[in-house]
């Protein structure tokens, strides 16, 4: 029996609803929900599935313009990151394992 995890995936989501129900702030909150989604993404997509894509398009739709919004033009660079990261996932409708994953078959290797 394999045990669970201790910071499961519903802490993730959590933390996700909670960053998007808070003020952005400048240049920090874009890297981390790109550092987030990028290692947590593809778990979170197949786990939440339809919710999760809501979830993006409410970040592309109505989280971006708050982030623009407070960032000045200097700071830009790890909105841009999360910009087109989720454009590309959003356009091809998958998030990627994220780098580095190891699968199960390493450990048991």
């Amino acid at each position: 029996m394999t045990d669970i995890h201790p910071h499961g995936l519903n802490h993730g989501w959590r933390w996700l609803a909670q960053i998007l129900n808070m003020e952005p702030l400048s240049d920090v909150t874009a890297t981390l929900l790109f550092d987030f989604l990028e290692v947590c993404g593809n778990a979170l997509m197949k786990q939440y599935q339809v919710q999760f894509w809501k979830m993006l398009i409410l970040i592309k739709e109505d989280y971006f313009p708050r982030i623009e919004a407070i960032t000045s033009s200097g700071q830009m660079g790890s909105f841009i990151r999360l910009k087109q990261f989720l454009e590309k996932c959003l356009q091809h409708k998958d998030i990627p394992v994220p780098k580095g994953f190891l699968t199960s078959s390493f450990w048991r290797s």
